[in-house]
């Protein structure tokens, strides 16, 4: 993984499958009640997960969007992805 201080740029497909192949399979959401795994009823509040990478996406349409990706360990080890951007993303 990349070191938190350096933001590097990909496309979106790209991020998602290094990253499923180092563990990050799970989506997240965020919400009122905390970061949210979306196939569970599973929540997490603040200092219960951390970001472990994050990246700004390569979108060719619009470049004022900044999309961002990053990539989440919870402490009870599950691993995924939280985006501002997944109307894009396709699993």
């Amino acid at each position: 993984m990349n070191n938190l201080e350096k933001i590097e740029t990909k496309h979106l497909n790209v991020c998602l499958e290094d990253l499923k192949a180092e563990g990050f399979i799970k989506k997240f959401a965020i919400n009122s009640n905390g970061l949210h795994e979306t196939n569970s009823d599973r929540y997490y509040k603040l200092g219960e997960f951390k970001v472990k990478d994050f990246f700004k996406i390569k979108d060719g349409d619009n470049r004022n969007d900044n999309p961002m990706l990053y990539a989440i360990e919870t402490n009870d080890g599950m691993k995924g992805v939280l985006s501002n951007t997944f109307k894009e993303m396709k699993r």
